[in-house]
């Protein structure tokens, strides 16, 4: 027999079956309607056209809305009262820079610091470091006057990270960790041997010991240890040589940065006489060239020459030494022959005597 699944077989239990009691209740379940009566849905005629809007005149109602609305609002809000702005980036307060007031005053503005940037802020090179200090800090409150510092709130006081580098200002941490390294040195003295009665035996060299083998000539000089030497000295020149090219450099990139920092000078310098630097800056480069190719040339030449001479060495070396040992052992058999005759005629002492010095 045919039975319902277990969960709609619970369900109609539950509920019950949902079966539509009469005739009637299965016409209104339809969505048809009931008969051949014709109703709304089975017409032909037309549906009424829809309204349409008048855009144009709704936007023009709403842009004038819109715009008594911003009207109002400008009349009723208050203006702001703008204020300065002061931005503490890595800020270095002057309270910090005032405990190290008599180290700053010792200490002159560096010479890194270009001139106008002092003329600016109504300095000049001979002024001291806490004058410095105390101008910038006085501009960044708004400030005027030398004694503006003692009447300006505290909290404006102060430099940042950026202004001392910009002016070379020393930083108040390396005062501090000076006067720290100071008073460990009073206070904290080591007191435990050796550092104590004078601290240790200075090292006395060792006496080189004299025997009847000992010579007092000294040692000649190797051709390794000349040519060390020779290239010691070469290595000298040159490092000299880049040590002063550098230092031009330095000097040449100090001057441009001046330049490049009076910026009137430069453009009325560069209005007078820019077509006159030009043209030299060319012959310079022109006649550089030309000396570049001389020396070229001339350092091959050089090398040339001794290479030359290094080679024409080496092969009267090589014949001397061959020449040396040939007459070293003609000698040494001229005397084995003569020691034999000695020791044939009888003078065999002779002979003793004679290989004994050779």
């Amino acid at each position: 027999m045919s039975h319902l699944p277990a969960r709609m077989q619970k369900h109609e239990e539950e509920f019950g079956a949902k079966v539509p009691a009469t005739i009637a209740d299965i016409i209104k379940q339809r969505k048809v309607p009931e008969g051949d009566t014709i109703s709304e849905e089975h017409t032909f005629h037309p549906k009424p056209p829809r309204q349409v809007p008048d855009f144009q005149r709704l936007h023009s109602s709403l842009k004038l809305e819109l715009a008594e609305r911003k009207l109002r609002m400008i009349q009723t809000t208050k203006k702001a009262n703008l204020q300065p702005f002061y931005l503490r980036s890595e800020w270095t307060h002057l309270k910090a820079l005032q405990e190290h007031e008599s180290r700053y005053e010792s200490c002159r503005v560096s010479d890194r610091v270009p001139e106008f940037k002092l003329k600016k802020l109504g300095l000049t090179r001979a002024a001291t470091m806490w004058q410095l200090i105390t101008v910038i800090a006085n501009r960044s409150a708004g400030l005027k006057g030398g004694d503006a510092t003692s009447n300006a709130d505290e909290d404006k006081l102060g430099l940042m990270e950026a202004e001392m580098r910009e002016f070379c200002i020393i930083s108040p941490s390396h005062f501090a960790i000076g006067e720290a390294i100071d008073e460990d040195i009073m206070y904290l003295r080591e007191e435990r041997w050796p550092y104590s009665r004078g601290g240790r035996l200075p090292v006395q060299k060792a006496p080189d010991p004299k025997s009847k083998f000992s010579s007092k000539m000294k040692p000649a000089t190797t051709k390794s240890q000349m040519h060390r030497m020779q290239h010691t000295a070469k290595w000298k020149e040159e490092f000299e040589t880049r040590r002063v090219a550098e230092h031009e450099k330095l000097t040449e990139s100090k001057k441009q940065r001046e330049e490049f920092w009076g910026i009137k000078d430069k453009v009325q310098r560069a209005l007078a006489g820019g077509i006159e630097k030009q043209r030299k800056a060319q012959d310079d480069r022109t006649k550089s060239m030309m000396q570049a190719r001389k020396d070229f040339r001339n350092s091959t030449v050089t090398y040339k020459e001794g290479l030359d001479a290094r080679f024409s060495a080496i092969k009267e070396s090589q014949s001397l030494l061959m020449q040396r040992s040939i007459a070293k052992r003609l000698k040494a058999q001229a005397t084995d022959l003569f020691r034999t005759h000695l020791k044939a005629v009888g003078l065999g002492d002779m002979a003793d005597d004679l290989e004994i010095k050779h």
